[in-house]
């Protein structure tokens, strides 16, 4: 298992997520892996609103011990 720090703000919330931000997973699990499991919003994965250690990543690209995933709200107006 390894340890990964989920910044989601006020996007979604997630039993898997712990009081203090962090999602343990199994070793090679990837961004859209863990996306899933923590039931983000389709749009976030369709659009591309996540980055891995502040830099794009796709959803393929494997997590790492100690990495940052972060989630951003899509846009919304009227």
């Amino acid at each position: 298992m390894i340890k990964v720090k989920v910044y989601s703000g006020t996007l979604f919330t997630s039993d898997l997520v712990d009081e203090d931000g962090y999602a343990l997973v199994e070793k090679d699990t990837t961004v859209g892996e863990l996306l899933k499991e923590l039931g983000c919003p389709r749009i976030v994965t369709l659009v591309g609103l996540y980055m891995v250690n502040h830099r794009r990543a796709r959803m393929d690209t494997k997590l790492n011990e100690g990495d940052v995933l972060s989630i951003m709200a899509p846009p919304s107006g009227g």
